[in-house]
């Protein structure tokens, strides 16, 4: 009776991206909206007639693939079901979510952390999500090369 009821929805490749990700609930969210096209984002402001610059307040200087092509990378690199994959899809969603904030940062509060701050921290989260997931994973046998060493820098 409940699949009668429910409506079927479309199939979209980056389902296994973001229903099994083990990233953080924040940053899933924001992949979420990120990979629907949801994220304000100046482009979308303007055609919303929104009086803003239309510059990019975080430009960076490395040759960037579209937005679907880098999504399509990490929807194929998480359908395996190796630790690596794992690791990739939760880097990949972490990057997102840092990148997002440091975007309102700019744009809210004109501050943008330093590059080796953001990275660290992107890092960070990573190696922790990674830790957490990978002491449940169902071998339970964690080598050492697995889970990297980590230091953080006056935190």
């Amino acid at each position: 009776m409940y699949k009668f009821l429910h409506p079927v929805g479309a199939r979209v490749g980056w389902k296994r991206l973001i229903c099994n990700s083990h990233a953080s609930p924040k940053s899933t969210f924001i992949m979420w909206l990120a990979v629907q096209n949801r994220l304000a984002t100046k482009d979308r402001l303007i055609r919303w007639q929104l009086n803003i610059d239309g510059a990019c307040g975080l430009c960076v200087t490395r040759t960037m693939l579209p937005w679907h092509d880098e999504v399509q990378i990490a929807v194929k690199k998480s359908r395996r079901k190796q630790k690596k994959a794992c690791k990739y899809s939760i880097a990949f969603i972490e990057s997102v979510y840092c990148i997002w904030l440091q975007r309102n940062s700019k744009v809210f509060r004109d501050h943008v952390d330093p590059v080796k701050y953001v990275v660290s921290n992107i890092m960070f989260n990573v190696e922790c999500r990674c830790f957490n997931t990978l002491t449940q994973w169902p071998s339970n046998n964690i080598d050492e090369g697995d889970v990297c060493a980590f230091e953080i820098n006056g935190r």
